[in-house]
């Protein structure tokens, strides 16, 4: 049996090439999508907290942040994420990251 052939019988092997492993990778990316959300809750709890050892931890969650946003659309293109898991919209849950990523912003109180 070919690994191409592993893939259409449903046999998951070792690589996660077939059905189930491309599926849970689906859904691993899509969690990788919304730990944004958990940072920007970190993010602005640390910048209502407001001293200074809160504003140089909320800017390290800022770069991990921003490493999420950078690389999860490619990772996402790579699975093929819309072909594995069609009847969940990535759009929607990148949508309301970006949205919270944003509104953490206009916490600081205008420091």
């Amino acid at each position: 049996m070919t690994s191409s052939d592993r893939g259409q019988s449903g046999n998951t092997g070792s690589t996660g090439d077939g059905p189930r492993g491309r599926r849970l990778l689906a859904w691993c990316l899509h969690a990788y999508t919304a730990l944004g959300l958990v940072l920007a809750a970190s993010m602005a709890v640390r910048i209502v907290r407001g001293d200074a050892a809160a504003f140089r931890a909320t800017f390290a969650l800022m770069l991990v942040a921003t490493l999420i946003d950078a690389t999860h659309g490619s990772l996402a293109r790579l699975v093929r994420v819309k072909e594995v898991l069609p009847n969940f919209d990535g759009r929607q849950l990148d949508w309301l990251r970006e949205h919270a990523d944003r509104s953490g912003q206009h916490l600081d109180g205008g420091r």
